[in-house]
């Protein structure tokens, strides 16, 4: 296609009214059995999610739903018998990335295989590393702390055991959470201290841009996830100091939330698949969180 065609296209999309671009969901609440809250995290194209439950006493177990129920991840292994845990992305292929807590305290990444193999993901001259993300080519994204307990984000490239830097300029903190197959990261950009930054796409070779919604506050945008045709999930503060979720689509921001009658105080969209399926967590009028799926209606 011409320059001419792609301009073409791209002004028809912008100039499509927010109605249209908007998506139809079914919804539907998730919840471990037992558990004092539930939050998922991520959602995968073949419906299969990951999470967090949390017990009465605070502690947090890895959770996994591959189409037979939640089950706890790896629950006779290292992520299971971890003091913490958390599963944060699942791709296609059923791998897993997430973190989970020592007896000593320390984070540590991991990379739990379809096959039930798990890698701990320690960045070199690192500590309290966490894996955020991981795609359908086995990249890996997250932060680590360096010896001054500063953050900084990390890529890890399929086939390579290197923690390679990814921190935008000139910030304090870079948070890459999603990562598609396209190696496109998309994330949370804070140049301003006590702010929520921008949301970012960082494209191989490191080129990026920054973005902010609107209708947001100055500085109080985050990106947390992207998918394959490049639509954004994201959040915004608004003017009332409210939290708003967002799907980034055809350019345009299309808010996404849950009907009324589930009651939530506050919602928290965490990842979108290529179906358009959205899934997160909630909080009630009790403060108990609880996971949800929006599952996109297909044609």
């Amino acid at each position: 296609m011409n320059i001419r065609g792609l301009l073409a296209l791209t002004i028809t999309a912008l100039a499509l009214p927010l109605a249209a671009l908007a998506t139809d969901y079914r919804y539907s609440v998730v919840e471990y059995p037992g558990s004092d809250s539930t939050v998922l995290y991520a959602v995968n194209d073949r419906g299969h999610h990951v999470g967090t439950k949390r017990d009465a006493d605070g502690t947090r177990h890895a959770l996994l739903d591959n189409g037979s129920g939640l089950a706890l991840i790896d629950p006779d292994g290292l992520i299971g018998k971890a003091t913490q845990s958390w599963a944060f992305s699942i791709n296609v292929l059923g791998d897993i990335a997430g973190a989970f807590i020592d007896e000593s305290g320390r984070y540590h990444g991991y990379l739990r295989k379809a096959d039930g193999s798990v890698e701990v993901i320690d960045c070199a001259g690192g500590i309290d590393t966490q894996a955020y993300g991981v795609n359908t080519r086995g990249s890996v994204i997250g932060v680590y702390n360096d010896a001054a307990g500063t953050g900084h984000a990390y890529v890890r490239r399929s086939g390579s055991s290197e923690c390679a830097p990814a921190d935008l300029p000139n910030g304090l903190l870079t948070f890459p959470l999603s990562i598609n197959d396209w190696e496109q990261i998309a994330g949370e950009y804070i140049v301003t201290d006590g702010t929520a930054g921008y949301g970012y796409i960082q494209f191989p070779g490191g080129r990026y841009t920054v973005h902010t919604a609107p209708g947001s506050q100055p500085e109080e945008t985050y990106y947390i996830s992207i998918n394959n045709r490049r639509q954004v999930l994201g959040s915004y503060l608004d003017s009332a100091g409210v939290w708003q979720n967002f799907v980034r689509k055809n350019g345009r921001y299309v808010p996404f939330n849950l009907p009324v009658s589930f009651g939530a105080v506050f919602v928290s969209a965490q990842t979108i698949n290529n179906f358009e399926d959205v899934v997160g967590y909630y909080i009630d009028a009790n403060d108990v969180a609880r996971g949800f799926v929006a599952k996109a209606r297909r044609p």
